[in-house]
């Protein structure tokens, strides 16, 4: 079905409400007149390993125009090493691609608020430059959510003491982050509906 889209997260974009559902609310006030629909599958044990192994019913029996992925987050507070995180994903991104018709948005993971010298960070950072490194093709679009919400954060600085946090203390996204993220989102799949 071209017109729905599958949103599929973790704890980084909040369990619902949360990331998928500020996305489709958004995406139907923008585009009131087009018959979308939406399902939204966030919850905490979306790792992407767990999401490979159930791709058959929770992803490709689903049978979405467009799959967007914001999941990773889960794993990176695993003892899961990053190159096995790099091998899971793409493993399920090929399941996806090879099972399905469905076009697939996958988004990077926002790392700026761990310590730079973190375990955490640099799993995040490597499952980002693999991302970053495949090449697009007409079904996958890399959507990078870490340089948004770097330029973001970046941008504030000029604030300084207004300085305005993206994550709470549980590291998901507050619901400006969500929001920026969300918008960041929504313009991608708008620009397919174009």
């Amino acid at each position: 079905m071209k017109n729905h889209i599958l949103l599929i997260g973790d704890r980084l974009g909040g369990i619902e409400p949360g990331l998928g559902d500020l996305v489709a609310d958004l995406m139907l006030v923008d585009f009131p007149e087009l018959p979308l629909s939406f399902t939204v599958h966030s919850s905490s044990r979306n790792t992407v390993d767990h999401l490979f192994q159930n791709c058959p019913r929770e992803i490709i029996g689903r049978r979405a125009g467009t799959t967007v992925l914001c999941v990773g987050w889960e794993d990176l507070q695993s003892a899961l090493p990053g190159e096995s995180l790099v091998h899971q994903y793409f493993q399920l991104l090929q399941e996806i691609l090879h099972n399905s018709h469905s076009e697939i948005v996958a988004c990077t993971l926002p790392c700026a608020h761990f310590p730079t010298d973190s375990l955490v960070r640099a799993k995040a950072q490597t499952l980002n430059s693999a991302l970053r490194a495949t090449a697009t093709d007409q079904r996958l679009t890399i959507l990078d959510l870490d340089r948004i919400v770097n330029d973001y954060q970046n941008r504030q600085l000029v604030r300084g003491d207004l300085f305005r946090n993206l994550f709470t203390d549980q590291n998901s996204l507050n619901a400006l982050g969500q929001m920026l993220c969300a918008r960041a989102i929504s313009s991608e799949l708008s620009s397919s509906l174009k």
